[in-house]
């Protein structure tokens, strides 16, 4: 699947409770590209239908950094 930036990777979704939690992962390093979390019910007295995404994380860079302990 394709997250928001427009890179590729894969989806691993669960469901709970009409909540659907989905993480976008790239497929060679396993590193987490994206998080989203959607109602897939309206709430009661809602005009809309469908899915809504109530939370969406993009992860656009990231950095490694190694520590020594000198004592």
């Amino acid at each position: 699947m394709t997250d928001r930036a427009g890179r590729t990777g894969i989806g691993v979704s669960a469901t709970s409770d009409a909540i659907r939690f989905l993480l976008i992962l790239n497929p060679t390093t396993g590193e987490l590209l994206a998080y989203e979390r959607a109602a897939l019910t309206p709430p009661p007295g809602s005009d809309r239908s469908g899915p809504m995404v109530d939370d969406y994380q993009l992860f656009l860079v990231h950095a490694r950094a190694n520590s020594s302990s000198n004592s």
